[in-house]
């Protein structure tokens, strides 16, 4: 016959790498202070008196999809450079250029950003690309053409497509609007 010793339960023993007590004798429980600083460690796999890396990984990423939009505003500014011949090729750096902050800021953010970045970063450009000018050039020949009742200084004050820039006179549409309308 097999004997098999009695069951007896284990004392308890206390994990001393996960809680550290102050040195108190005769004192089995750790304070709250200390189960709050084993909690932390525990939970981001760090020591709690460290900053976590990826807030700062995040702010950086932010400031990346910041300054992205940002570039994407300039993109939409009137502009001689943005022709009827070349508004491709001019928005196309400032989109390429806002792309690779798009992304820079999607790799850095959580992961439980980054469908938010994506998809908001699909939408500026989307949106950014349908509404960026396309600027005319208004010739002075051309001029008494689009002067005929009113003067194109009142027009534009007016808040119509008109623009003086480097003393030139473009007429400056929207995508959307020189493709739908005109």
């Amino acid at each position: 016959m097999i004997h098999h010793p009695p069951c007896v339960p284990s004392p308890v023993k206390r994990d001393y790498r996960r809680v550290q007590t102050s040195g108190r004798l005769g004192d089995d429980k750790p304070t709250s202070q200390e189960l709050a600083q084993a909690f932390r460690a525990r939970l981001w796999g760090m020591d709690s008196e460290k900053p976590p890396r990826k807030s700062a990984l995040t702010t950086v990423g932010l400031a990346l999809f910041i300054s992205a939009v940002a570039l994407l505003f300039t993109a939409v500014r009137p502009s001689p450079a943005l022709s009827l011949d070349r508004h491709w090729q001019v928005f196309g750096k400032y989109a390429g250029l806002a792309e690779l902050l798009f992304v820079g800021a999607s790799l850095l953010v959580g992961r439980r950003y980054r469908i938010v970045v994506c998809i908001a970063s699909v939408l500026m450009l989307s949106i950014t690309a349908l509404k960026h000018p396309v600027c005319v050039l208004i010739t002075e020949a051309d001029r008494p053409a689009f002067e005929t009742v009113i003067p194109l200084e009142e027009r534009a004050a007016r808040g119509e497509p008109f623009c003086r820039i480097r003393g030139e006179w473009y007429q400056c549409k929207s995508l959307i609007s020189r493709e739908l309308f005109f």
